[in-house]
């Protein structure tokens, strides 16, 4: 191709809530100066502010009904450029579901593939896999994945290209999308005589998809793009499969990508746990330096703290109550709150809530330089915990002791529309914790709007002592809601004996587990109901007689895709779906 392309890119884009969040703007920047018109699709109404962030970048924004995912979000491109297409050199297909561009922009990218004689180029491919995972039967083709789709004049101008689109059923899942859409386009295209390549294929890195098995090594490589996916991912079977999602972050930061883009971008639909173990799940907390240059010093006022850079307010009981009923008074010329609440949420003996809130203190409340330390050092950490109580304690997985049902319903009165960490929150369950005031603030106007604390807890069975308790275990959640991050946080000795106690748990546990058994979190979870459910039924039948498990899997795919033509043989109604996974 010629050193000026005519490159026309069309990004789609979906938020459930109608928001651009900061690492779409960035993705449209670093895609901006190699497009002679960008075109933005959303799936879905934008709200009035996303609209115009859209417009600033964008030579034209459209507006659509939020149903076929890629490829009805990508047929109304095609459809509002019309004759347009076939006078460019490119055509690029991207949608948001990647964190990009890092130091280098897309530069060398382009200039590389600009260079090939090609048909149509994608960023990255998904290599053959048997059984097809889609139609449980067969082999799926290795394909070029369809978050990033480049095609060229010839292609565009024949008419194989517009008998594909002409042909491509409606879909109302992510599985359709991908079976009726991605799969098949690279094969067909391919048999039509067209030429293609990924820039950056499955084969070196022997795994059957690099974007979520081997994101380390693609950035390592110089790949311009993470699939947001790898940050939410189920972790267990991440870990599975060797990747350690926090290698990932670390690298992305140092080829200059904001980690607050990733946070703040991640935050409202992550888990705070999930976002927590890709980013920063926990730290050793640093011996205080006893010099008289770096000794603490107390404020006038009392209660406030001065080590180092930071001002620490100290606060015997819980911040709740204080946070709503005076504000200012309680976060006003600080930098950090530290609490030493009355009302553990733990339910355990009171031998070991006494120990647990001793070690809880030693960590956060003795001290306040390591913690401050911690948090100048870390500017998006807007909470910390001490270490979540092992010894004695059935907190490990069930971290919400029953109250998971009571606690969503909080979150809702509250405005905390993020997910909730299903096993356990991160949460002070001694009471003891420390909070950035930043990370408060926007809980401020959500007690205003309830009337107050005590309009609160009087909405609460228990009043306002386990209003405090349900505020411990939603920390997380609304600190995350602010765009913050949450660590657990603990002596090098503590972290020592945590890790001793966790890893004779955790050898104990897999120990159970049958012999050979290869995904130890799928079988868990297909057991989770007992021997006898449905799913552990259809797992064992799988690993003891696999010629039977291949004959369920085509049989439940038969079932489903009959299904799926029924739908879409009768009139359709509007679908809620996402381009999220592609």
């Amino acid at each position: 191709m010629g050193k000026s392309v005519q490159r026309i890119i069309v990004f789609l884009h979906y938020d459930p809530d109608g928001r651009v969040d900061s690492g779409v703007r960035r993705l449209l920047g670093g895609l901006r100066p190699f497009a002679s018109r960008l075109l933005v699709v959303s799936n879905g109404e934008l709200t009035q502010a996303a609209r115009a962030v859209l417009e600033g970048v964008a030579d034209q924004v459209h507006e659509r009904e939020n149903t076929g995912y890629d490829i009805g979000g990508y047929g109304a491109a095609l459809e509002l450029l019309g004759a347009d297409v076939g006078y460019c050199d490119e055509l690029l297909l991207v949608n948001g579901t990647v964190f990009g561009p890092f130091r280098d922009g897309f530069d060398e990218l382009f200039a590389r593939m600009d260079a090939r004689r090609l048909d149509f180029w994608g960023l990255t491919e998904h290599a053959e896999l048997t059984p097809d995972p889609y139609r449980h039967r067969g082999t799926m083709p290795a394909h070029l994945q369809s978050y990033w789709l480049a095609i060229r004049r010839r292609m565009l101008a024949s008419q194989a290209w517009a008998d594909f689109w002409s042909r491509l059923p409606a879909t109302d899942s992510y599985a359709d999308a991908v079976r009726c859409f991605e799969v098949p386009f690279t094969s067909h295209f391919t048999a039509e005589g067209f030429v293609h390549e990924a820039a950056y294929p499955a084969a070196p890195y022997g795994v059957a998809n690099p974007t979520m098995e081997a994101p380390l090594e693609l950035l390592r490589d110089g790949c311009p793009a993470v699939k947001r996916r790898v940050f939410f991912h189920a972790p267990i079977e991440l870990d599975h499969r060797g990747v350690a999602v926090s290698e990932v972050f670390d690298e992305m930061v140092e080829r200059e990508f904001p980690a607050e883009v990733v946070v703040e971008s991640l935050a409202p639909r992550v888990p705070p746990r999930t976002l927590s173990l890709a980013t920063r799940p926990a730290l050793v907390l640093r011996p205080p330096i006893r010099s008289l240059a770096q000794e603490p010093s107390r404020d006038p006022d009392g209660d406030v703290i001065v080590a180092g850079a930071f001002r620490v307010r100290r606060v015997e009981g819980s911040v709740w109550p204080w946070l709503a009923r005076d504000p200012e008074g309680l976060l006003h010329g600080v930098d950090l709150v530290v609490q030493r609440g009355r009302h553990p949420a733990m339910i355990t003996s009171s031998r070991l809530t006494t120990r647990a809130r001793r070690d809880a203190e030693q960590a956060l409340w003795e001290d306040a330089q390591p913690i401050a330390w911690e948090f100048a050092d870390h500017p998006l950490i807007g909470a910390a915990f001490p270490l979540q109580p092992q010894l004695g304690t059935e907190l490990a997985g069930n971290g919400w002791q029953g109250r998971y049902g009571r606690e969503a319903d909080l979150a809702a009165i509250l405005g905390l529309e993020g997910p909730l960490d299903r096993p356990g929150p991160m949460a002070p369950y001694a009471a003891v914790a420390a909070y950035r005031v930043e990370a408060l603030r926007p809980i401020v106007d959500v007690f205003r709007a309830n009337g107050g604390w005590d309009a609160l807890a009087e909405r609460i069975e228990g009043g306002g002592e386990e209003l405090e308790r349900r505020l411990d275990l939603l920390a997380s959640r609304i600190v995350a809601q602010a765009g913050y991050t949450t660590v657990e946080v603990g002596t090098a000795t503590q972290i020592a004996a945590a890790y001793a106690r966790i890893d004779e748990r955790l050898q104990t546990a897999m120990a159970m587990l049958p012999h050979g058994t290869s995904a130890p979190y799928q079988f868990l979870q297909a057991n989770r109901n007992g021997r006898f459910s449905g799913p552990a039924l259809a797992d064992a039948l799988v690993r003891r007689y696999p010629g039977a498990g291949r004959a369920f899997r085509i049989v439940r795919a038969w079932l489903r895709n009959a299904r799926a033509w029924l739908r879409n043989a009768r009139p359709r109604a509007a679908a809620h779906t996402s381009t999220e996974d592609r």
